[in-house]
């Protein structure tokens, strides 16, 4: 399964894929990155990035334990969802967030968990950004859920 942003019209029968082929992609420079973030930011810098993330979820669980900028998050499973699938509920989530397009997430399973990936390690985040991405994230959870 390929990640929402790495879907296109054209495919490896159609045309040459080109997406394995640039630097940010492959799996070697991603201690690389890590490296230039936290020569960056600093480790208190990623501490801090990571508690305005998370902060303030009562829509959402963290699913898996923050690691540096990372953030991976999905419905909380409770009665208002009317004990409904919340792999299912997350990934509507995911969907219209991805259709509306003001943000970039991805998504993931971890554990047979579909979860929303959120990441806040841009140079120039700033809480207002993080701010405005969780608002984006708390409306699309509130339309997915008042759907039914």
């Amino acid at each position: 399964m390929d990640a929402f942003y790495l879907r296109g019209n054209t495919s490896s029968e159609n045309g040459i894929d080109l997406r394995d082929l640039q630097i940010p992609l492959f799996r070697p420079f991603r201690a690389l990155k890590v490296w230039f973030v936290i020569r960056t930011y600093g480790v208190e810098g990623f501490t801090g990035l990571i508690s305005e993330t998370t902060s303030g979820l009562d829509l959402f669980t963290v699913a898996v334990p923050p690691a540096f900028a990372l953030t991976a998050i999905n419905i909380i499973p409770c009665a208002s969802n009317g004990g409904r699938d919340t792999n299912g509920l997350t990934k509507a989530v995911y969907t219209l967030i991805c259709q509306q397009g003001e943000i970039m997430v991805t998504s993931t399973v971890v554990a047979g968990l579909y979860i929303i990936r959120v990441v806040s390690s841009n140079p120039d985040s700033q809480g207002k950004y993080i701010e405005r991405a969780f608002t984006i994230l708390v409306t699309a959870a509130e339309d997915v859920l008042s759907r039914g």
